[in-house]
């Protein structure tokens, strides 16, 4: 059958909820750590004659190396452009950025922080702190 949707998914992952609206599944082995190879998912892909690629959620979602790859391979990318997956995927970046277009943000920091700077900060903006 042409067409259909086919769901990536670890050999662990496999019987999944998550896996039970997939038409089919497009297995990548049984390490979880398959899911953030970009090769592995693209080769599998072709492999099964995928035209199309939709990153789903995740942290592969957030790679802007992803469309270019597909396009390499003659697929398509079915997601945001590059460079908008990488600012989107680096949170300290996106919070500026909706700050910048005063979209609200929970209270928290600016950045990395160490334990005591996070303390400090949660206390700043009303939570208890161990």
């Amino acid at each position: 059958m042409e067409g259909i949707p086919i769901l990536t998914a670890t050999d662990v992952d496999k019987t999944s909820p998550s896996t039970l609206g997939a038409y089919e599944l497009l297995l990548l082995g049984d390490d979880p750590n398959a899911y953030l190879d970009l090769e592995l998912i693209i080769e599998k892909a072709k492999s099964r004659g995928a035209i199309g690629i939709h990153p789903g959620w995740g942290f592969i979602s957030e790679n802007e190396d992803f469309p270019a790859k597909c396009a390499q391979a003659g697929i398509t990318f079915i997601g945001p452009p590059a460079d908008a997956m990488k600012t989107l995927g680096n949170k300290v970046d996106v919070r500026r950025l909706a700050k910048e277009l005063d979209v609200p943000v929970v209270p928290g920091s600016e950045g990395s922080v160490t334990i005591d700077e996070a303390r400090k900060i949660a206390h700043e903006i009303g939570f208890r702190t161990i």
